[in-house]
Formats: structure tokens, C-alpha cells, sequence
């Protein structure tokens, strides 16, 4: 049995000095690791999501195609459906546009005041506006001076006769232009819009700049 004068040693001998050194790469490691963990966890939960997404556009896609409890008398062989397209395919960028051209735009929409806004996100003058449509879908982007490009509008577009209808994916609204192509140049005129204003901006001031102000080259 030790003694009390070797019990009291053991109590109060040194601290472990390999213990301290290797404390900070230990802890360094363990945080590590849960970070790891939180990652692998929203990777799954993402997956997760995506999967019960695309479980429930196929059912509701099943659901359209056939009624509930009604089966084809012989399966449908598979097609390829053909993206559709429309008349304004592809990417048009327009002629460079400046301070005055935003004025124009907000004047004509009826609120001379907004272009002060406008001005505050676009690009510095001159920049050009590029227009990519494929298919049923159309997002614009504003290049500046220095070829920085930025995303201003993303939309899905139809066009019927001579008007071209576009809606912005984030709310419920359209705007109606007219629209004619000549040779590799397209022109676009305004019509109406059910846009609202945003940050004292009206939906038209934007739209009559972008797509408006100036043709466009493809």
C-alpha cells in the first residue's frame, strides 16, 4: 500500500507537457472533422431534396399523362421532344448605352426621378445590354466599361405574331414588346407591362432601357 508521503507526490507531479503540446493540433482536428460532418449532412440533405423533387415531378407528370387507375392499352414508344424555339434564338448584344439613354428610359416610363436609381446599379457608362435566348428562356445581362458582366433579368419568353411576351421568373407579371428582325439586327418596341415598381424604379423604366434603347445585334 503506498504511502501518503507517494499519494501526495502522484497528486501534485508536473503537468504533462507532451499532452500540452499536442492539445491545440487535437482540438484543431476535432473541429475539423465536425466540419466535415456538417458537410457530408447538407450534402445528403440536398440530395435528399432533389431526389423528393424529381419523385414528384415524375408522379405529377405521370399523373397529367394518364388519369389515376387508367393504363395505355400498349406502351407509347419513347420520343425525343425537340427543344422548342422561337424566332429570337440565340444572343443579341446591343450598341453601347449611357447616362442618357437610362433618362430616356425613365422618362418614358413616367418617372424622370427613377434614373438617379438606375444609374446607382448599373454599370459605369457606356455598357451594352446582351440578350441570350434558348428555347423558352431569356436572361439579360449588362456589361460594363471594364467587361465585367452582370445578371439583370432572368425570363421565360414566348412569341406569338409580331409581340414577344416576357415574364420574370421571381414574380407574377409580363411585358409585352413588339419585335421585327432585319437581316442579323433586332428591334424591339414596348407595348405594356404588369411589372411593379422596385426600390422606386417601375418595372417599364427597366424594361423599356433594356430591351428599347437600342437594336441589337446577333
Amino acid at each position: 500500500m503506498p504511502s501518503v508521503d507517494d499519494v501526495l507526490r502522484h497528486a501534485f507531479a508536473p503537468a504533462d507537457d507532451d499532452w500540452a503540446r499536442v492539445a491545440p493540433a487535437a482540438h484543431s482536428e476535432v473541429m475539423a472533422r465536425h466540419r466535415r460532418g456538417q458537410l457530408v449532412r447538407r450534402g445528403l440533405a440536398a440530395s435528399a431534396v432533389a431526389v423528393a423533387a424529381a419523385v414528384v415531378i415524375a408522379t405529377t407528370a405521370g399523373d397529367v399523362q394518364a388519369p389515376r387507375g387508367v393504363q395505355p392499352a400498349d406502351p407509347a414508344p419513347t420520343t425525343v421532344t425537340p427543344t422548342l424555339t422561337t424566332p429570337l434564338e440565340g444572343k443579341w448584344v446591343s450598341s453601347p448605352l449611357d447616362a442618357s439613354n437610362v433618362r430616356a428610359a425613365a422618362l418614358a416610363a413616367g418617372f424622370p426621378k427613377s434614373s438617379t436609381a438606375m444609374l446607382d446599379v448599373l454599370p459605369r457608362a457606356p455598357f451594352t445590354v446582351v440578350v441570350s435566348v434558348r428555347g423558352a428562356s431569356l436572361s439579360t445581362y449588362v456589361e460594363g466599361a471594364g467587361g465585367r458582366r452582370e445578371v439583370f433579368d432572368q425570363e421565360s419568353v414566348a412569341v406569338e405574331g409580331g409581340l414577344v411576351t416576357v415574364r420574370p421568373f421571381n414574380i407574377s407579371a409580363e411585358t409585352v414588346h413588339g419585335w421585327a428582325i432585319n437581316g442579323d439586327e433586332l428591334t424591339l418596341d414596348f407595348r405594356s407591362t404588369t411589372e411593379p415598381q422596385n426600390d422606386g424604379v417601375p418595372g417599364e423604366a427597366w424594361q423599356r432601357l433594356f430591351y428599347d434603347s437600342a437594336a441589337f445585334t446577333r
